[in-house]
């Protein structure tokens, strides 16, 4: 904790790596530590068939119902991917106040199945975008937006007309959804809230032509990280 500093911007967080990879004592004991520190849970979650399959041959029960069963599963508990959820499964999420951090390319790679985000939100589940660090070529928000919008037409491809989510709801899962997600005051721009922003640069995009929805879906799809040209944190400047 001490390297938070005065503004408390790093924060220490217990992350098994998913429940094949531990023992059950493990699992209960950093159920324990995370409940006597107060820190966050980050582990992974129903991502692949395998590890599905191992949780429920191993537990008798699906992945989320094993972590809640350990006591893993706690207000703002951050599961990875959850590509294999149930609607028991959502329900008991929400029901904890835990969420999804949703890493659509890495689901490409890694998952072979798209996470559907839009029932995850429609049954209260938090839901907050992610890179899954280095699965995949880059490491921006922006470019995740769009992932996730592809990686719900997919789903609507394979037979599920109302898994379609449109550039609004990616950039509100960067942004809002992540925040609520973690716990963090900031992913909204209003009195009270951190001023966590940045400010990008256009110059050969028409950002002045058509619908306000049209010109938004412009800015986030293009941008990439070259066009950033100030970035605010908790109200302070850093670039």
């Amino acid at each position: 904790r001490s390297l938070a500093g005065a503004a408390g911007l790093v924060e220490p967080i217990v992350t098994p790596r998913f429940v094949p990879a531990c023992t059950d004592a493990a699992l209960t004991g950093l159920a324990e530590l995370a409940a006597a520190t107060g820190t966050l849970v980050q582990t992974h979650c129903s991502e692949g068939d395998w590890e599905h399959g191992h949780v429920l041959e191993r537990c008798g029960v699906t992945d989320t119902h094993a972590l809640d069963g350990f006591g893993l599963l706690r207000d703002h508990t951050v599961l990875a991917h959850a590509t294999h959820l149930d609607d028991g499964d959502r329900r008991l999420i929400a029901s904890r106040g835990a969420g999804v951090a949703h890493c659509p390319l890495s689901n490409v790679y890694f998952a072979d199945r798209a996470f559907s985000a839009r029932k995850a939100l429609d049954a209260g589940v938090r839901v907050g975008l992610g890179t899954d660090v280095a699965g995949g070529p880059s490491a921006s928000l922006l470019a995740q937006c769009g992932h996730a919008v592809a990686a719900s037409q997919r789903l609507v491809d394979e037979g599920d007309p109302s898994a379609r989510i449109d550039t609004t709801a990616a950039f509100w899962m960067a942004t809002a959804g992540g925040a609520e997600l973690l716990g963090v005051d900031a992913g909204v721009i209003e009195p009270g809230r951190w001023f966590d922003a940045v400010a990008i640069r256009l110059p050969d995009v028409a950002l002045d032509e058509g619908t306000w929805a049209s010109r938004f879906e412009r800015l986030v799809r293009l941008a990439n990280p070259g066009d950033i040209t100030a970035v605010w944190v908790a109200g302070r400047q850093v670039v």
